[in-house]
C-alpha cells in the first residue's frame, strides 16, 4: 500500500530550509520546486534550484592559484557568519559548496543534510569541517603564510558576522 510521502523527506525540508534562508536574505540558491515520488517502502525525489550565474567553486578557484591572498576569506568568513547567525547549519560545508561569483559574492549550496537550530558548539564544528576540507584537497599547501593568513581572516570575519 502506498501512502503519500513524508513532508519530512530530504527533498522537501532541503526546499523549506532553502525558502527560509532565501527569506533571511541569505546567499543560498532560490528553490523553484520540489518533487517526491513513492515507490512502495522507497522514495525518490528531485529538488529544482535557481541557478547562480558565474560562479566557481572555492576548490576550484584555490587550485589555480599560487597566492591564497587573492580570495576574498573575509567575505568567506562573514558570509558563514550570517548564516550561522541566522542557526543555519549546513552538515557537510567543505570547498566545494562555496561558490563565488563575479562580484566576489560568496553562495553556499548543497544543503540536503542542513537545519536550523539554535547556536552552539555546532558552529565551530562546521568551521573544523571546512578546514578539514582544505586540508584533505590542498595537503600541506593550507599551511602556507598566504593560507594560514586567509584563514585567521575567515574566522575573524566569521565572529564578527556572528557576534555582531
Amino acid at each position: 500500500m502506498c501512502g503519500p510521502v513524508s513532508p519530512q523527506s530530504r527533498p522537501m525540508r532541503e526546499f523549506r530550509l532553502l525558502a527560509a534562508a532565501v527569506a533571511s536574505g541569505l546567499p543560498v540558491p532560490r528553490p523553484l520546486a520540489a518533487e517526491v515520488r513513492r515507490r512502495g517502502a522507497f522514495y525518490s525525489g528531485d529538488l529544482l534550484m535557481g541557478r547562480i550565474d558565474a560562479a566557481r567553486m572555492l576548490s576550484a578557484l584555490l587550485a589555480t592559484l599560487t597566492d591564497w591572498s587573492a580570495v576574498d576569506w573575509g567575505a568567506i568568513g562573514a558570509t558563514l557568519g550570517q548564516i550561522h547567525a541566522q542557526g543555519f547549519e549546513h552538515a557537510d560545508l567543505n570547498a566545494h559548496n562555496l561558490l563565488l561569483d563575479e562580484r566576489r559574492r560568496v553562495w553556499v549550496i548543497d544543503w540536503d543534510r542542513g537545519r536550523r537550530r539554535a547556536a552552539g558548539v555546532w558552529v565551530e564544528s562546521v568551521l573544523a569541517r571546512l578546514h578539514r576540507s582544505l586540508r584533505k584537497l590542498f595537503g600541506e599547501r593550507i599551511d602556507a603564510p598566504d593560507a594560514r593568513a586567509g584563514w585567521a581572516r575567515l574566522l575573524q570575519a566569521h565572529a564578527e558576522a556572528v557576534h555582531g
